[in-house]
């Protein structure tokens, strides 16, 4: 079941990428940056008003979570254990989070209200990839390849760091025989 599943979410990947001229690597990092390749994972921003009541929500569901304080306010990390669960928990955050981020490449609130479209769609690993790669490639025309193009993907600059490393991860553990990988992450690290 496992390896049925990573190679769907290699497959996914790597269509999206294809579609919107992306990185497929680059793509992958930032699912492993967002997601932990986790297709149902839920991000929620919660102001301080609201967290209790979130908070105590997610107990009452059963939903494995984690809570940190960020800016003021909660960022809750949840992973739901099925689809179902995941759409109980998107009622919620949808409801009481200040903002939340959905799936795969955790695609952000502010891309569904632009773009008009359901939560629950983005539990699709397939169609979260699709929209993850064209959030990329919008950053990627107007930065360029650039690390910049990176962290405007999420809208920090920390989070280009965080891409960098689990670039330099998947570099090391998957596609070490990559040119790109070699030349940048393998070799370097050999030579110290």
């Amino acid at each position: 079941m496992i390896l049925v599943s990573a190679k769907a979410f290699a497959g996914c990947l790597e269509q999206a990428a294809e579609r919107y001229r992306v990185s497929p690597l680059l793509l992958e990092a930032i699912a492993e940056t967002e997601s932990s390749g986790n297709p149902l994972a839920v991000g929620a921003l919660v102001s301080p008003v609201r967290a209790r009541f979130v908070y105590s929500r997610l107990l009452e569901l059963s939903v494995p979570f984690s809570v940190s304080s960020y800016r003021g306010r909660y960022l809750f990390s949840i992973r739901p254990g099925n689809r179902q669960q995941a759409e109980r928990v998107l009622k919620l955050v949808s409801r009481y989070a200040d903002t939340y981020d959905v799936g795969l490449m955790q695609i952000n609130k502010l891309w569904i209200e632009r773009y008009n479209l359901k939560s629950e769609w983005l539990l699709d690993e397939c169609y979260n990839a699709n929209w993850g790669a064209y959030v990329l490639a919008r950053m990627v025309a107007r930065y360029g390849y650039t690390w910049e193009a990176i962290w405007h993907y999420n809208g920090s600059p920390v989070y280009a760091v965080k891409v960098m490393e689990s670039l330099r991860k998947l570099c090391l553990n998957k596609y070490s025989d990559l040119p790109y990988c070699r030349e940048y992450f393998v070799g370097t690290l050999k030579k110290r």
